[in-house]
């Protein structure tokens, strides 16, 4: 949710701190909050819920917070650091970075 309001809504925002989030909803396609949609039926929900797709919109300082264990409750933490990677490509800053 954070990461989503970031790329579409930042300017009700001046950073945001993101935890546990399963940023590409693409790596999880066979379906998502408690629906059973498959990727292939539903291309286009897939991608515009997963805010890696809306990275380069994102310019207000988010801090990922992804711990081992959040596998458990339905997230992969094999998404954190690529989002990141991606946010940082794209020139977003961090919350060291700004002067807030």
């Amino acid at each position: 949710m954070t990461a989503n309001l970031l790329a579409h809504a930042a300017h009700l925002f001046c950073c945001g701190i993101a935890c546990s989030g399963a940023y590409n909803r693409t790596l999880t396609p066979f379906g998502f909050q408690n629906k059973y949609r498959k990727l292939w039926d539903a291309t286009a929900t897939y991608v515009e819920r997963s805010p890696f797709m809306s990275a380069n919109k994102i310019r207000k300082p988010v801090l990922l917070i992804h711990g081992e264990e959040d596998c458990d409750q339905g997230t992969l933490t094999m998404q954190s650091d690529p989002f990141f990677n991606t946010l940082k490509g794209h020139g977003a800053l961090s919350p060291s970075d700004s002067s807030l």
